[in-house]
């Protein structure tokens, strides 16, 4: 996480998905697709904090999966 999101992160902001203009901003801010932003708030709740873990979480457990999908490990290979 680099500076400006963590500083945005940490002022307790809430994402209203009924706004569309707050999913659209929120998604872009996050690098995530709006669809996956208002999934994730209807998980956590609306903090942003939140949902920026829950989403980071999300990505690495899908990251785990697909090395695990393809060669039938959960070892990751260096230099394949």
């Amino acid at each position: 996480m680099n500076k400006a999101t963590a500083e945005l992160l940490s002022q307790g902001y809430i994402i209203d998905v009924s706004k569309p203009f707050h999913v659209a901003w929120w998604a872009a801010t996050l690098g995530v697709d709006q669809a996956d932003l208002v999934r994730a708030v209807r998980a956590v709740g609306a903090e942003a904090d939140a949902v920026y873990w829950y989403l980071s979480r999300q990505s690495r457990d899908a990251s785990d999966y697909e090395v695990f999908a393809v060669d039938g490990t959960n070892t990751v290979h260096e230099g394949d």
